[in-house]
């Protein structure tokens, strides 16, 4: 199969793929339906290597038909413009690429962590028990960050203000996660 150059989309079907809330909906619900179904199985990990591969066999598909569920248009499959989606809202082939990346890595995270979890990486735990929480806040404080700093970053200024982020927001999801543990109740279970 040769994979043809594809041009910008154009006008009409850029309006076409506006999302819909229904599209973060659905990736949160695949998420909570994986997370409950991970739970109950031994050795998940080849659960997570299936959905990883059909992850990213949808996207390749989704992406090389430039049809629906792609933002922007590309030039070629080796051009940065294949590799380009939109974030915010998710576009079908950013959802996709982003699944397939995240089932990969839960499968090597729980073959390295098997029994228990290594040293290095037990302080991630702590965003892992509050992940709603760490999700709306880091919000805020990533707001008021961009409030004072008024600036743009380049990648490694943005991976260092990500190292900065974690360590800002270790202290309040570690007093969150004693209030959850404290005072269990629907909300503080979901939140």
């Amino acid at each position: 199969m040769v994979l043809k150059p594809r041009p910008t989309l154009p006008t009409s079907a850029r309006r076409s793929n506006r999302h819909v809330p229904l599209d973060v909906s659905a990736a949160s619900v695949l998420g909570f339906v994986v997370g409950r179904d991970s739970r109950l199985r031994e050795k998940p990990a080849r659960l997570w290597l299936a959905l990883a591969a059909l992850s990213l066999l949808t996207f390749f598909t989704v992406r090389v038909s430039a049809g629906y569920g792609n933002a922007y248009g590309y030039t070629g499959f080796g051009s940065v413009s294949f590799w380009t989606f939109a974030k915010y809202p998710p576009d079908l082939a950013f959802l996709t690429w982003s699944f397939s990346c995240i089932f990969l890595a839960l499968a090597a995270l729980s073959s390295i962590a098997e029994r228990s979890t290594p040293a290095v990486l037990r302080p991630f735990e702590l965003f892992g028990r509050v992940p709603f929480f760490f999700f709306v806040v880091h919000f805020y404080v990533l707001g008021i960050a961009q409030a004072v700093l008024r600036t743009k970053f380049a990648l490694p200024g943005v991976y260092a203000i990500w190292i900065v982020l974690l360590l800002a927001m270790a202290w309040p999801c570690a007093w969150y996660y004693r209030k959850k543990r404290e005072r269990p109740n629907l909300i503080t279970r979901y939140f």
